[in-house]
């Protein structure tokens, strides 16, 4: 799991917790109104907030708790895409061995991105000039060194993440596309979890075609970023979906980016596999599930080896099919 999930799912708990909170304080106000009709002062006291606060700003209540929401998980949801490609290629910059050895979409892209951040940076408003003149430096040198292909490089990351429209589904695509993960929405709908929560959303069978659930997540990513568009632009809102809806849409974007953590996390494995030097233990005779123990046999010589090609605790351990 990566760092950009965890911080991802925490902003999506604290928003689920925020609704739900607000659903039973509506429903503690409606069922006080019915069960407190006495004289007492508590009552009266009770209806009279009641009537003046709490219905006056009802309807008001619930268009700025379904705005908040969707402002928030939209946000949520575009912070953690930017987070998760940077984090991403900051991992694989670690442990590639030269910038040649990058995947070939991150380098062939790397110096038109480059390009259009050193534009943007340009034209970006409130920035000093010494500012402007530092980020200019850092990504020029950056890129200088990248070209040159040494062995200590830097990848500009702000430019793969740099976008002028909302993350709608294509959107998506194209900015994992960038860093050489293709189809990443196609690849989340492999996954169990996912594809569960989408089909109780809409009511469908989990066994639905591949081709209806694409149809499905491209309308609901799309249809979060228009809301998103009319809220932000003050455009009248008359489609004020309930708070169980809400939530329903907050737990399939909650699913969706723990899918996309799983997908990047297993191309990153990949890469680290194809570039890493390793030991071969060799075929794994005995699992002890017990004991989380993994049992090798004939792995005697590799007490002979250079201190720098022993494996030890932490170091990584693939399986690999035949």
């Amino acid at each position: 799991m990566s760092q950009s999930v965890t911080e991802f799912l925490s902003n999506i708990e604290a928003l689920l917790k925020h609704l739900q909170y607000e659903e039973k304080s509506q429903l503690y106000f409606r069922k006080g109104i019915q069960k407190y009709f006495g004289d007492t002062p508590f009552e009266v006291e009770f209806r009279t907030f009641a009537d003046e606060i709490v219905g006056y700003s009802f309807l008001r209540s619930k268009v700025f708790s379904y705005q908040n929401a969707i402002i928030s998980l939209y946000g949520y949801l575009e912070r953690f895409i930017e987070d998760i490609v940077v984090e991403y290629l900051k991992s694989i910059s670690n442990v590639c061995p030269e910038y040649k050895a990058l995947p070939l979409s991150i380098r062939k892209n790397h110096l038109g991105l480059s390009l259009d951040l050193i534009n943007k940076i340009q034209k970006t408003k409130g920035l000093t000039v010494e500012e402007r003149k530092i980020r200019l430096n850092n990504v020029v040198f950056n890129l200088n060194v990248c070209l040159q292909e040494k062995i200590n490089f830097i990848i500009n990351f702000e430019a793969f993440f740099n976008h002028t429209s909302n993350f709608r589904y294509d959107t998506i695509h194209e900015v994992f596309s960038r860093v050489g993960i293709k189809g990443v929405s196609r690849a989340c709908l492999k996954n169990m979890d996912f594809i569960s929560v989408l089909s109780q959303k809409y009511n469908i069978e989990g066994s639905s075609s591949h081709k209806i659930l694409v149809s499905l997540l491209v309308s609901e990513l799309d249809d979060l970023a228009q809301r998103r568009n009319e809220i932000a632009h003050g455009v009248r809102v008359d489609d004020i979906e309930s708070i169980e809806i809400i939530i329903s849409r907050i737990n399939l974007i909650k699913a969706y980016g723990q899918a996309i953590d799983r997908v990047v996390m297993n191309s990153l494995e990949q890469y680290t596999f194809t570039v890493s030097p390793s030991i071969a233990l060799g075929k794994a005779v005995k699992i002890f599930p017990n004991l989380n123990v993994i049992g090798f046999s004939k792995v005697n010589h590799l007490e002979s080896l250079d201190v720098a090609l022993k494996f030890s605790e932490g170091d990584m351990l693939f399986a690999v099919s035949e």
